[in-house]
């Protein structure tokens, strides 16, 4: 079941962070090295309405940090103990159309980018995401 949480998180995070959309972003395509701000986190978390979390796991999921990074950055939020704070938006998709044309294009690029090849009737393409 771990495989297809993963899966459907990549998918999710296709959806709310496109692709095209997340690398034409002044703040990343200025971005040089792996590690990220806060304030950069924070301002993408807030553009795309997702959490801080949410954005560093798509930049790693895009080889654009590492794992060493975000598990560092997952410690710091751990180490924090919970105070009342104003509530980071997030929740709400990006403002994208969504078609059924459309979800099936994030489909395909989510199965891509897992590299699979994208056959949703293939024996071979459903046993892939169950293993991953």
């Amino acid at each position: 079941m771990r495989g297809l949480e993963v899966f459907c998180n990549r998918v999710a995070a296709a959806v709310l962070m496109p692709l095209e959309a997340l690398q034409s972003e002044a703040a990343v395509k200025g971005h040089f090295g792996q590690e990220w701000s806060d304030e950069t986190l924070s301002y993408l978390s807030r553009r795309y309405r997702v959490s801080r979390q949410a954005v560093l796991l798509r930049l790693l999921s895009l080889d654009l940090t590492t794992g060493a990074f975000y598990q560092t950055f997952e410690q710091s939020l751990r180490s924090v103990k919970a105070k009342p704070k104003k509530k980071e938006s997030g929740g709400g998709p990006h403002p994208v159309t969504m078609t059924i044309v459309g979800a099936s294009i994030i489909l395909a690029t989510c199965f891509l980018e897992c590299g699979i090849l994208w056959n949703p009737l293939s024996k071979t393409a459903r046993s892939k995401l169950l293993l991953r």
